[in-house]
């Protein structure tokens, strides 16, 4: 099961970097369709990505999420001001690799996007940031208003 995840998160990062590569910054316009995409999917399809009542429960069950099913070790999120989190993806099983071979510094963490995608359900603003940070075994994906 696992080959599987590997290969969808490889396919999401490539696909991010390829675009990022033709398009350079205009890339970006793609990130807030993706996640409305996924916020579609859910409503129509009922996957229980949303059915927390606050944006800390459902940034938390996510969180959880991804540690029981045994893809990363740890994963928490820090509140950092009064609309800005810091989402936090440690020994994810699949950095090691991805992180090496595509040097993603410039594209949104798969999970990250999820949590985007949490952000906008529950505070309805769109994030600024379009790129997580990385680390050789992890991600931060800052999630905050876009400042225009």
């Amino acid at each position: 099961m696992m080959e599987i995840g590997t290969i969808f998160h490889n396919l999401l990062f490539a696909y991010q970097k390829s675009l990022k590569n033709v398009l350079s910054t205009g890339s970006e316009i793609f990130v807030d369709p993706t996640i409305n995409l996924l916020l579609q999917i859910e409503e129509e399809d009922r996957l229980k990505l949303v059915s927390s009542k606050t944006l800390d429960e459902a940034l938390q069950n996510f969180a959880d999420f991804l540690v029981k099913a045994k893809v990363v070790r740890a994963c928490n999120f820090e509140k950092t001001g009064e609309d800005r989190y810091i989402f936090k993806v440690e020994d994810c099983i699949w950095a090691n690799h991805i992180h090496k071979a595509l040097n993603p510094k410039d594209v949104v963490c798969p999970h990250g996007l999820v949590a985007m995608a949490l952000y906008k359900k529950f505070t309805g603003n769109t994030v600024n940031d379009r790129e997580s940070t990385y680390y050789s075994n992890g991600s931060e994906t800052v999630l905050e208003p876009l400042q225009l």
